[in-house]
């Protein structure tokens, strides 16, 4: 079915999550209940099922159904994707079978997940630091911590506050689990001068 050799084979289990603020932190940031930045997602169904898994298993993986890695960072960004309705295809996949789950690279690796954006403009479209006032909830963010060209780490957008320089953007993500880390401290305190990246992403239901 799938022709490219599997990359990665991980047996499902039981995981327990890491101990995390709770979705009510995210009423304390934007004085709103909804689970992420739902201003940005409303008309969009596409956007609103991404967000929803999110919110479903940022602290609690899904690992019967997408087991679970060491670094699950992009094996997490994919299976929002995936609710997003993006179809797989012979480069970017999962399956499981009897319990266990097989990834292509693209769906477990930042830099190869970067590799295959590059070769589908139609999904997304990559932007700069510096270029975000396209950037939304939904979209995807990529690290470099060693500024080597490579991707280190990806995650999703989750929330976004102010306009131009007040602009702030906020990642869900696996390793570490979180559901509101800024950027602006990823880059500058956890990975000081690190290099990051958005990719914004067409709405396949447009």
């Amino acid at each position: 079915m799938h022709p490219r050799r599997v990359t990665r084979r991980v047996p499902s289990g039981r995981f327990t999550a890491l101990v995390a603020i709770a979705v009510v932190g995210v009423v304390a940031m934007g004085g709103c209940s909804a689970p992420y930045d739902a201003v940005s997602a409303a008309g969009s169904p596409a956007v609103v099922a991404e967000m929803t898994y999110i919110d479903a298993h940022w602290n609690s993986r899904n690992t019967a159904e997408f087991g679970s890695l060491g670094g699950d960072c992009v094996n997490f960004t994919s299976q929002a994707l995936l609710a997003r309705g993006w179809p797989m295809d012979d480069t970017w996949w999962h399956t499981n079978t009897a319990g266990s789950s097989d990834y292509s690279s693209a769906w477990v690796s930042s830099t190869a997940l970067l590799h295959y954006l590059e070769k589908h403009p139609t999904l997304a479209v990559q932007h700069r630091a510096d270029d975000t006032a396209d950037i939304v909830v939904g979209d995807i963010i990529q690290f470099d911590w060693d500024n080597s060209g490579d991707r280190d780490h990806t995650a999703i957008v989750s929330r976004v506050t102010g306009t131009g320089a007040d602009r702030q953007i906020f990642a869900a993500e696996h390793t570490p689990d979180a559901y509101l880390s800024s950027v602006e401290t990823i880059i500058t305190k956890n990975h000081p001068g690190a290099d990051v990246y958005y990719w914004h992403l067409a709405d396949p239901t447009a």
